[in-house]
């Protein structure tokens, strides 16, 4: 019985330790070894935004931010300084699926860093403000800078993403051996997230969302959104609870001390077009960052209601993005109305 157990014991022992050195010699996720963007991966967005940032940041002196989720693929920050002053230094500190949490630790940690926040954009929606966070999966890690964990924890937590996916062990095998051509997936000053853009900045792809979006056609995008018709206005549930407000508050404290310009912007999207953002948790962003600095694309207007304007059905592109850029930074807010 002895005899049994240990070689049970070997049995699932060594093929773990396989993965252990094959998972620390490739570095699939790029987290192990020295950070370089144009190798970085990109299901860790938050990881490339925190280890650019510091890359970069002695440098630049970034002085005004986006904090946002994936629907920053709707905003070009050269569009932003644009319309906000040649002098400002932008980032887009940016995490795939991005919660309130998050944002207050990035804001936190620019804070501490030192830098100036003159200029602020944070972009949310109901996924920013989660019932139940989701802190396992690839996407949903956090650097361990921002979270405090130890970076020996973060690793354990990478590895555990890497187990579960026998195809990333084929993956970083072979890209370790034939050498990673994976294309740069952001600019590597400002962060800004290539695949959605056309270069630095399009004006034929202002006019055209789906233009260059490699991931999906015309034709299959229509047919996502084909069953999405009218329905009956919905107002959501309220979904900003005391802890997301106390998060919000702690914010709003930091912009207050840094004097800083800042706008709330709530995206639209084209899945949710029927369904309004709670009264009650606008009136709480109201209340705290002032009903002129928060803009509510959340609702029933022409970005919700034509799939043009977007990329996918939960995300709209460069075309509603530079819209709604240029109608928050140079007319009043209607927004509320």
């Amino acid at each position: 019985m002895k005899r049994f157990i240990v070689t049970v014991l070997c049995f699932c022992t060594i093929p773990v330790l396989l993965l252990v050195v094959v998972f620390c010699i490739t570095d699939p996720y790029r987290t192990i070894h020295k950070f370089n963007p144009s190798n970085s991966y990109d299901d860790l967005r938050e990881y490339v935004s925190t280890e650019l940032f510091l890359r970069n940041n002695s440098k630049q002196h970034y002085n005004a931010f986006i904090f946002a989720n994936s629907k920053a693929a709707a905003i070009s920050t050269y569009l932003w300084k644009s319309l906000i002053g040649d002098n400002v230094r932008p980032f887009l500190f940016q995490a795939w699926s991005e919660d309130i949490e998050g944002i207050q630790q990035k804001v936190d940690f620019v804070n501490y860093s030192g830098n100036e926040l003159d200029y602020v954009l944070i972009l949310i929606d109901p996924s920013s403000f989660p019932a139940v966070p989701n802190r396992n999966d690839m996407i949903h890690l956090r650097h361990p800078l921002l979270s405090g964990q130890s970076k020996i924890g973060f690793e354990i937590d990478v590895f555990k993403n890497y187990i579960q996916k026998p195809s990333q062990w084929v993956r970083s095998i072979l890209l370790f051996v034939e050498g990673d051509k994976t294309p740069l997936v952001c600019d590597t000053i400002t962060n800004d997230v290539f695949g959605y853009y056309a270069d630095i900045w399009d004006e034929e792809l202002q006019q055209d969302s789906l233009k260059g979006c490699t991931q999906i056609t015309r034709e299959s995008f229509i047919e996502d959104v084909s069953h999405l018709g009218d329905a009956d206005i919905e107002i959501g549930e309220p979904i900003i609870t005391a802890y997301y407000e106390s998060l919000l508050r702690h914010i709003k404290a930091i912009f207050d001390t840094q004097q800083s310009q800042y706008k709330i912007l709530i995206m639209p999207s084209y899945i949710y077009k029927n369904k309004l953002f709670n009264v009650k948790d606008l009136s709480l962003l109201n209340e705290i960052f002032g009903e002129k600095n928060v803009y509510n694309y959340f609702q029933k207007n022409e970005y919700t209601t034509d799939y043009n304007y977007y990329i996918d059905p939960g995300h709209p592109g460069l075309l509603a993005g530079s819209m709604i850029l240029r109608e928050i930074y140079n007319t009043s807010n209607t927004t509320q109305q």
